[in-house]
């Protein structure tokens, strides 16, 4: 016998819906809804089959929280999910992304699509989290808002960085198996097996060494004889555990060292020492001294200089004593900072270092020379009617020189009208301008520096109007 089913509204809040075995229902249910929950009342055997509805129009996500991933270096425009809500009026829900994170994500208004507006690097977002919005077409609207996370997986776009490109290490022949030469270390920014950083030794040869795979620390594996081999070079290989894997290189060079087990010490760590400016090539500028605990050659010190300004100076590689080697000009270089290296004779050669720093103390070498008045700037105007003391203008005069050589003295030649104020070089009226309004003056302005040993003169115009 055929059966159909049947749906009718009755009302906004019933709904009948009928099952016909022939012309025969054989079933009823009541369905009372409370929001989203719908719960049975009763059912009988026969009869017809009623479902009651209490409808509500409230607008709802189908998840309040919605999670979802988007791997990095995405292209722009990639698909991370689709948020839906349901209820409203009208039918028309539009959607949209609150907030801030619209600069980074968008959603299609109609469709509910979450796309990535922009590229994403895991090594700077790893997680994003913003609202997402949902509007009916009703009056009045209605609204409502899911939280939204996005994890941003991580892919293998970084390689392995040593620290360094190269390592050196050393280590006194004879030691045990075993002994640790040194460590070496890689980081990957990537996460998980993508940024898992192992090691292994690469190319080809046999090395009395092994290194730890997940250490990077490098150990002896066999006696080591600086006589049969003084300096070992290594490559380490670092490779990440991604796919594709990603791999970086780096050179390490070992150098066994003889039983010298001394190296030089020097009396200071740091020496201080100063001169005049000017002095004669060849003049002593101080002496460093380092000893020696070993003997014979392993305990003969020689000392050499680096740093800036090694061009300024010698040191005597038996003596230590330091010298000039041209012309010191303190407005050239007041300071020099050199590193003096102290090395025995043994091989391979322990050496230790001191610091030393050479003031060069000023000498009055420089004359003063006027910013103002000069060539092409120096005429100042001033009122007829300007009273006793009035100041015109300042005169203005450099000198290279450093401390009591740079302090300057300004005067001017004999003005019936015109004074200076020796220290600050103020040019100020001594006298009423009234008769000779109109007039222009030619004075001779004289800059000294301290103690008066060098002068420069110039000329200032001063107009009467």
């Amino acid at each position: 016998m055929d059966k159909q089913s049947y749906a009718m509204a009755l009302n906004s809040s019933l709904i009948v819906f009928v099952t016909l075995v022939g012309m025969m229902t054989i079933c009823s249910v009541f369905v009372h809804c409370e929001g989203d929950a719908a719960v049975f009342e009763h059912e009988q055997s026969i009869g017809p089959i009623v479902r009651e509805t209490i409808t509500n129009n409230d607008l709802q996500f189908d998840q309040s929280i919605y999670y979802g991933e988007l791997y990095e270096n995405n292209r722009i425009g990639a698909e991370v999910m689709t948020v839906r809500a349901r209820g409203g009026d009208d039918g028309q829900l539009t959607y949209s992304v609150y907030g801030d994170a619209a600069a980074w994500i968008a959603v299609e208004p109609t469709t509910g699509v979450v796309k990535a507006r922009v590229m994403f690097d895991r090594e700077y977002v790893d997680r994003l989290r913003f609202t997402v919005l949902a509007r009916d077409a009703g009056q009045p609207q209605r609204t409502a808002t899911a939280a939204v996370t996005i994890t941003i997986v991580d892919v293998n776009d970084n390689t392995p960085t040593f620290l360094q490109t190269s390592y050196g290490f050393s280590l006194e022949e004879h030691v045990p198996v075993g002994t640790l030469v040194g460590s070496v270390a890689a980081t990957d920014y990537d996460s998980s097996i993508n940024g898992q950083v192992t090691y292994r030794i690469f190319g080809l040869g046999t090395y009395p060494f092994s290194i730890d795979a997940w250490t990077g620390a490098l150990t002896t594996t066999h006696p080591l004889d600086r006589e049969e081999m003084a300096q070992y070079e290594l490559t380490v290989l670092a490779r990440d555990a991604g796919q594709p894997q990603r791999t970086a290189t780096a050179a390490i060079t070992i150098t066994i060292v003889d039983v010298n087990d001394n190296p030089p010490m020097f009396l200071q760590t740091s020496y201080r020492f100063s001169l005049e400016e000017n002095v004669p090539v060849g003049t002593l500028v101080g002496s460093v001294a380092a000893t020696d605990y070993d003997s014979s050659i392993n305990g003969q010190v020689t000392y050499r200089i680096f740093g800036l300004g090694t061009y300024a100076f010698r040191i005597d590689a038996r003596t230590g004593a330091l010298t000039t080697t041209r012309p010191l000009d303190r407005e050239e270089m007041a300071q020099y900072e050199l590193r003096v290296v102290a090395s025995d004779g043994g091989v391979p050669s322990r050496a230790s270092t001191a610091t030393v720093t050479v003031d060069v103390r000023d000498v009055n070498d420089n004359i003063p020379v006027f910013v103002f008045p000069t060539e092409t700037n120096h005429t100042v105007h001033v009122s007829a009617c300007a009273p006793v003391g009035h100041v015109i203008t300042y005169l203005r005069a450099h000198d290279a020189d450093e401390g009591m050589h740079s302090e300057l003295k300004y005067s001017l030649a004999e003005s019936e009208y015109f004074d200076v104020d020796e220290d600050l070089g103020a040019v100020f009226v001594n006298r009423e301008l009234d008769h000779v309004d109109g007039q222009t003056f030619r004075l001779m302005v004289v800059v000294r520096d301290t103690p008066l040993s060098h002068s420069t003169s110039a000329i200032l115009h001063i107009t009467v109007d």
